[in-house]
């Protein structure tokens, strides 16, 4: 129980004292990993004590419903949900969605499809990625 109150604990320190310099909040690439890491950290905060750590006196055999993991599911996408509504209708991002292209790619090149095969009754479709939906324009 000591390592994972360790590793919970180092996973939240990290991300605060990296962004405590200057350069490291001015990169996105940065930001994103220690965000990234900051919310594992409370994940495991939340998580361990309740399910890793609670030893109950007599045998229990707990697992949530049905109904119990269609709405956590259902929290999940409704904070998903909110959060890409968010940053397409305001300004969360800053600088111009160009500088973010990069983030939402796997790999270089990754963005780009070859272009469908026109056939005579259907306009070709304007594809735009993920990056390209999040303009606040």
């Amino acid at each position: 129980m000591s390592i994972l109150f360790l590793v919970e604990t180092a996973l939240i320190l990290i991300p605060a004292f990296v962004l405590r310099i200057k350069t490291a909040r001015e990169t996105p690439r940065t930001m994103l990993k220690m965000a990234t890491l900051a919310c594992l950290g409370g994940m495991f905060y939340r998580f361990i004590p309740t399910t890793i750590a609670f030893i109950p006196h007599i045998a229990l055999d707990i697992f949530p419903a049905l109904p119990e993991v269609l709405m956590a599911i259902g929290y999940i996408s409704l904070g998903i949900v909110g959060f890409l509504l968010a940053v397409k209708y305001f300004a969360v991002l800053p600088g111009d969605i160009k500088d973010w292209n990069h983030m939402f790619r796997a790999r270089p090149g990754a963005g780009q499809r070859p272009s469908p095969v026109k056939t005579l009754n259907q306009p070709a479709r304007r594809r735009t990625s993920m990056a390209a939906s999040l303009s606040t324009r």
